[in-house]
């Protein structure tokens, strides 16, 4: 039954997911492993002395079913149970979860130690620089 849901989130005709920060934050790039352990609270090692934080998208969005599937490979479950652990044991705290592209936008571009993701590309009078795409897999 999880199979059936899971592969009911998959959008063929999705364009991308774009992960964004602030313009004048120290990243310059990130790797998919990088951006999985900065969206699930884990610790991420920069050169620079840099702890981001994550916003996310909210749940009633494709896009955050999108990410967690393709970038964590968590479930909306799954990942609801890593935070229950993270946020009892201390470790970690849940990200806030926004309601769109423009909430997101405006969040990484109020703060430079942010993390964000969006469903399109920025557009280049925005104070943020995409770090990480993931194109449609589906493409040839």
């Amino acid at each position: 039954m999880l199979f059936v849901l899971l592969a009911g989130l998959h959008l063929p005709a999705w364009a991308g997911i774009y992960v964004i920060v602030h313009q004048d934050s120290p990243i310059r790039e990130l790797s998919i492993d990088q951006v999985a352990a900065i969206a699930l609270g884990r610790p991420v090692r920069f050169e620079e002395d840099v702890r981001p934080g994550f916003v996310d998208q909210s749940t009633t969005k494709r896009v955050f079913h999108e990410f967690h599937y393709r970038i964590t490979s968590m479930s909306e479950l799954q990942l609801n149970s890593h935070w229950a652990r993270q946020v009892f044991t201390g470790r970690a705290r849940r990200p806030r979860r926004l309601g769109d592209d423009e909430a997101v936008l405006h969040a990484v571009e109020s703060d430079a130690d942010l993390v964000g993701y969006l469903t399109e590309a920025p557009a280049a009078d925005r104070r943020v620089r995409v770090v990480f795409t993931l194109e449609d897999l589906a493409k040839p």
